[in-house]
């Protein structure tokens, strides 16, 4: 039977201070085993009592933990009863934000062999903090609290008690799941043009072959294990029709609040300009709060013109708007300034086409951070309201580099301002071209 449910940040805020200055002693832990209702063996006992005592958790800690013995922790740590209060000795500090990607792997799936597999990439790979949090992200994202609960508080009681849980995928063949993602990651990696994507699809690639053989192999010892004891070597699964109709329900539920909230937003930063396609696009890339590279490909110079708008926006006490806080791939970042760099659009135009067409970081932030700190400068010198002379302004940039090209003593240095020149020379001719053409459109 349920008698505790995942802490939510307002249960938290109840919690006083001087409480969780108190260490979680050896009776306090057992106390708070009996009041989650929560079995463990003598060792695992004495192990988690000895890391959570002064209520954090080190990295160097959570490395000594086997993926079962993870997956035992979480149930014991940040957890409320089921009248809403926060459950003090369960409150537990992870000191790295990284370690949160180790501790989402047992939610993501109700294929524990695949929940496994992902815990060892992760473990084997060491990815960054950036890095698990995105691959987290990309397998289906952290688990929505709220959802989760609704969920969670609708089992029957056999069935809680059997150990079902909300999980990200629920019902599916993990398999095919990763077999999808690969043929979709290789279609995209064929046709895109884009270098610096086609990086980051060959690094997807990468470890969706490594789950795919961390998958497989544990897969194999999992059957081979269990034909020890039975023919059929397919457990009867507790996830069964029931329980995967009443995921979908509230998975529909949380997604019809989700499409409301986010015409909410729309309305409040006084978006009308997106189509109906636009707007379920938009709201499926911006959901997990990261706008990939690869999110970005998929998209024209319109449609990221338009998704900038849902992007860092602040009020008008220049106070960040809530849910468009949003991380962004390093060149989906350099293009939303391309889109939003002046009132001209045919120079954004020119911009976006010309900094698509580099294939390194390094390239485009030699080429575009000149072009945008001269239009800052411009735009300090006179006020905000001030409209540019894009001409004038690439103009004034070519000129200063050419002073510099008069003051350079070596050879090599004059070299490269001449190239400089030349680079934003043809430049300028790109846009002219551009403006040209939309004029007569």
């Amino acid at each position: 039977m349920q008698v505790s449910r995942v802490g939510n940040k307002e249960e938290l805020n109840q919690v006083k201070i001087d409480d969780i200055k108190k260490p979680i002693t050896e009776t306090k832990f057992d106390d708070l085993l009996n009041q989650l209702d929560v079995e463990l063996l003598d060792e695992e006992k004495e192990l988690f009592q000895s890391i959570i005592v002064d209520r954090r958790v080190s990295k160097d800690e959570l490395n000594t933990l086997s993926y079962e013995e993870v997956k035992k922790l979480k149930e014991i740590v940040y957890r409320s009863d089921l009248n809403g209060s926060f459950i003090t000795d369960s409150l537990v500090v992870f000191e790295g934000l990284e370690m949160a990607a180790y501790l989402e792997t047992p939610n993501l799936s109700d294929d524990d062999n695949f929940n496994k597999a992902i815990f060892e990439v992760l473990r084997d790979l060491n990815l960054s903090q950036e890095e698990g949090l995105s691959l987290i992200r990309e397998l289906g994202d952290f688990v929505d609290n709220e959802e989760k609960r609704d969920f969670e508080n609708r089992l029957s009681n056999s069935q809680y008690d059997s150990g079902v849980r909300y999980k990200v995928h629920m019902g599916k063949d993990m398999q095919e799941f990763i077999s999808n993602r690969l043929e979709e990651l290789n279609r995209g990696f064929d046709t895109t043009n884009d270098e610096i994507v086609k990086e980051d699809y060959l690094y997807l690639i990468n470890i969706y072959n490594k789950i795919d053989s961390k998958y497989n192999s544990l897969k194999q010892k999992d059957e081979s294990s269990l034909e020890q004891y039975t023919r059929d070597t397919k457990p009867n699964p507790i996830y069964n029709q029931e329980v995967i109709t009443l995921y979908n329900d509230v998975v529909k539920e949380h997604e019809e609040k989700d499409k409301k909230e986010f015409e909410e937003l729309l309305l409040k930063l006084e978006i009308n300009n997106l189509t109906d396609e636009e707007k379920e696009k938009f709201r499926l890339i911006l959901e997990d709060k990261e706008f990939s590279n690869i999110e970005m490909d998929s998209l024209s110079y319109e449609q990221m013109k338009k998704i900038s708008q849902l992007i860092s926006q602040k009020d008008s006490n220049d106070i960040p708007i809530e849910n468009t806080s949003v991380t962004l791939g390093s060149r989906t970042s350099a293009l939303l300034k391309t889109v939003t760099a002046s009132d001209d659009d045919s120079f954004n135009k020119a911009l976006f086409e010309k900094v698509k067409s580099f294939s390194t970081m390094e390239e485009i932030n030699d080429f575009l951070l000149p072009i945008l700190n001269h239009i800052s400068e411009q735009l300090k010198r006179f006020d905000e309201i001030f409209k540019l002379n894009m001409n004038e302004l690439l103009d004034d940039l070519i000129n200063g580099f050419k002073e510099w090209y008069d003051k350079a003593e070596n050879k090599e240095t004059k070299e490269h301002y001449t190239s400089v020149i030349e680079k934003y020379s043809d430049f300028k001719e790109f846009y002219e071209k551009i403006k040209k053409t939309d004029e007569n459109s």
